[in-house]
Parts: structure tokens; sequence; C-alpha cells
């Protein structure tokens, strides 16, 4: 579930296995997360955001000498930043909760992305967990029969769950509670290479466990920041960028591998830069792609065959290409083969976000 790191990325889509309501397991493998120390004392909240209420401040005099566990990231567009998940213990008792990426000494590339894995409705009112298990504190509060609420994990038999809380001013809320407690149906990642796309049961997203390309452009303030990683890693705003007076167009490409074998037969594209930078929207300011010819890579191959060509419109939309029904597929390149020119970067070419997609009536 991881997109920066490639390491994290396969280790927690290979050790991810299928959710079952009457059997539920880690969405993650046991022991997952990257030990850190503070850089200042642990002011959290339930989710990733000041939308989510405040449940305390810990480490107050003694964060210099504390590490964490930070599980997860979740980037919040309204603040442009990255908040963590993270899981330390206090006065005895066991937490998860989230931070922002300032109070935290990790590599932020490492940490693997949050993803909702379905929605369920509370058969009945439960105690809210701070983590999955009764090893974790309880909350002051339930999570009330008959909420409707967003799964973002699955483990130990609990699932954390997003749930707005009308009794509180701060109402958005994340908790664990028992599976046993939902009504519903969920997807998970799984070793089987496939998660669940929200809102969309006819379909399905096959897991890249690494993206990689020919030629990438460095920022000195930021080494990760347009890093072919960034097509996967579930951001709009973030995007692989690569530059024409390095690569010429025709010659530069971006491959995807993934998971296990997968069929495929879609390619969910974002085109250009999806990033306003001080009122200026950057998609039209740098350069988007025009011409793509998309090549498979096949069971027992090493190389990349069946090339199809497209030509995308100029537009901030998310672009459905059509495949053709592929099976066994251990990864695809992507070769870029003209563009749209960029009234401010017209040598920087970027692509927003990439997903390969399965229809599973297709496959029987």
């Amino acid at each position: 579930m991881t997109h920066r790191n490639l390491f994290c990325r396969a280790l927690a889509a290979l050790a991810a296995v299928l959710v079952m309501l009457s059997s539920a397991v880690p969405a993650f493998a046991a022991g997952y997360g990257t030990n850190a120390r503070l850089l200042m004392r642990l002011a959290t909240r339930t989710g990733p955001g000041t939308w989510y209420d405040e449940p305390g401040t810990f480490f107050i005099g003694n964060y210099s000498s504390t590490s964490v566990r930070v599980l997860s990231r979740s980037w919040d567009d309204q603040n442009d930043i990255w908040w963590v998940q993270v899981e330390f213990s206090t006065g005895g008792k066991n937490y998860r909760a989230y931070t922002g990426l300032k109070r935290v000494n990790v590599n932020i590339s490492i940490v693997p992305d949050e993803y909702p894995m379905g929605s369920a409705t509370m058969r009945y009112s439960a105690t809210a967990y701070w983590g999955p298990g009764t090893n974790y504190a309880a909350a002051k509060y339930d999570i009330p029969s008959g909420a409707s609420v967003t799964i973002y994990d699955i483990e130990n038999g609990y699932a954390q769950v997003e749930f707005y809380d009308s009794r509180v001013s701060n109402p958005r809320r994340r908790a664990w509670t028992p599976t046993s407690s939902l009504s519903g149906s969920w997807g998970s990642d799984t070793s089987a290479g496939y998660r669940s796309i929200p809102g969309r049961s006819d379909k399905r997203q096959a897991v890249v466990s690494s993206a990689s390309a020919d030629s990438y452009i460095t920022s000195s303030t930021d080494p990760y920041a347009y890093l072919p990683e960034k097509m996967i890693d579930g951001l709009d705003p973030t995007a692989w960028q690569f530059s024409t007076t390095r690569s010429p167009l025709g010659q530069c490409c971006c491959y995807f591998t993934f998971s296990s074998a997968v069929n495929i037969d879609e390619l969910w594209l974002k085109n250009g830069f999806w990033k306003i930078t001080a009122g200026y929207d950057q998609y039209y300011r740098n350069s988007r792609v025009r011409g793509i010819a998309v090549s498979f890579r096949y069971s027992g191959t090493s190389y990349y065959t069946d090339e199809i060509s497209f030509t995308l419109g100029d537009s901030k939309t998310q672009h459905v290409l059509t495949l053709g029904q592929h099976r066994n597929v251990t990864g695809v390149r992507l070769r870029i083969l003209s563009i749209y020119t960029g009234e401010r970067f017209p040598n920087d070419v970027c692509i927003s976000e990439a997903m390969f997609v399965s229809t599973p009536s297709l496959y029987p």
C-alpha cells in the first residue's frame, strides 16, 4: 500500500489479504511500520486533518527521547501537508492517532498511503477504540447505532472507520470497532493482485508494486518531488515529470510492475500537473501528453509487446483508455510520443495519476 518507496509498496501489497466479513484479517503485515523519533510534542487528531476532533497532546516534556511507529500517510490538500498515523504507548495504554509530518522524523516517501476500503453501517452502538483491539485505549465515546461509516483498515478482527458525530463541534472522527458491529461489505488490498475501487463494484484496480522511468526532473528543495511513483500515490496534485531537453519524445518511457500477474483492459489516466500553486493552475503552465503508446509484459517474458497508441484530448479530466483484454500481465510500459506545450514550462511533461483497471466480468 505504499507508493513512493518501492519496497514498502511491494511489502504492503503482498502482505494484505482478502477481507471477509466472517473472518477479518490485517490489511497490513504484522509488525508493519517505521520507527521514528519525535521532533516536538505529539499533538494528535483522530483523522488526517484539522477538521477531525483533537483528542490530546502527548509527550510534552520528553518528546526528544521518544519514538513512535509510523503506520500510514494521508495528504491534506487544503493545507498542503502530510499527516501520518502513528502508534505509541503512554501511561500503560496503546494508541493510534494522526499527527502532522513536521512532528515526526521520518522519510515520508517510505510510508504507505491510505485508501478507503468500502462502507458499512453500525449494527449497534459500539465502544470506540484507539486501535485494533481491547489492548488499545478505549475512547470516551461510542460509535452510534445506525451510523454510516467508511472503512480504512482491517486488523485483528477490528475495522478502522470514519464517521460523522453530531455530538461534538468537530464532527468528523476515526476510531476502531469490532467488525461484528458492522453491516456491509468492503474490499481490501490483496495478494491476488487487485484492490477495490470505491463506488465501482464492476471494476477493480490492479495493484502496482513499483513505477520507474527512463528520466525524471529533480528538485533541489525536494528530491522526491517528481519521481514516477507520483503517478501511483493516489494524489492528484503530485506528478511524474520529465524534460524533453534530456529525454526526446518517442524515447522516454515509464514502466509499471504489478504485485502479481493480472488481467487489465483499461487505463485511467490523469494527464498533466494537477496542482494549484499560488493561485496558478499548473495544468496549462506545464506540458501535457498528447500521443501515448501502451505496451505489455506478460508472465514468463521480459519484453514489452502488443503496443497500442492513443491520442489524448487536452482536458483536465480522467481519461479512460480502452486497452482490450490482456491476461497475465506483469508489467506495462507507457511511451510518450507527443505533447501539448506548456505555457510557462514548455519542456516539462507531466502525468499526475495512472490506474490500471480490470473488469472481472470479462475474465470468466
